[in-house]
């Protein structure tokens, strides 16, 4: 079996996502996100963190992610999930013919990414503290990650939209991870 590399942006459902895969399919989830704030407690100067969504984290975070998963594969009777937001897109093309890539976006405009977030938000989710205003910033710039990854993925990258019934997003994308695992 392939471990999969699911990214994408930022409430598109990744962790949703990986959670059913290890439910599903037995995979292992590597949370980027926990790995993030393992960084910022332990390495505060290397300035990787949540906060930070400069493209710092980003650039600091995927050398070391690089490193790991690429030394992962020599645990072949296992498998893993690593979801998060914080890779770099040029390393995730170099790694997509060993991986299952699968890049999640919304799929919509900023005021349908605003409220389908404001409609599903829990206390939990870090979004719930934005004011409307904050959020409905960061609904902008979700609209135009997902944009920029659209354009900038390659032809082995698994695309899905997730903005509009989630589930049946990710019920297909089990049966095709399920149809490229019998293939291998």
């Amino acid at each position: 079996m392939k471990n999969i590399i699911l990214m994408g942006t930022s409430r598109a459902g990744k962790t949703s996502l990986a959670i059913e895969l290890s439910k599903k399919l037995g995979y292992n989830v590597v949370s980027i996100d926990s790995l993030v704030y393992a960084f910022g407690e332990v390495y505060p100067e290397l300035n990787i963190n949540h906060s930070n969504r400069d493209g710092t984290s980003v650039k600091n975070l995927s050398k070391f992610l690089w490193a790991y998963i690429k030394n992962l594969v020599y645990f072949q009777n296992v498998n893993y999930v690593f979801e998060g937001a914080y890779f770099d897109i040029n390393d995730i093309i170099k790694l997509n013919k060993n991986f299952i890539v699968i890049l999640l976006i919304h799929g919509l405009n900023a005021q349908k990414i605003f409220e389908n977030i404001k409609n599903n938000d829990t206390e939990k989710d870090w979004t719930k503290k934005k004011s409307n205003q904050e959020l409905f910033e960061y609904c902008n710039n979700l609209e135009n990650m997902d944009k920029f990854y659209e354009t900038c993925c390659s032809d082995n990258i698994l695309i899905y939209k997730t903005g509009k019934d989630r589930k049946k997003v990710f019920q297909k994308i089990i049966k095709q991870i399920k149809r490229i695992q019998q293939k291998d």
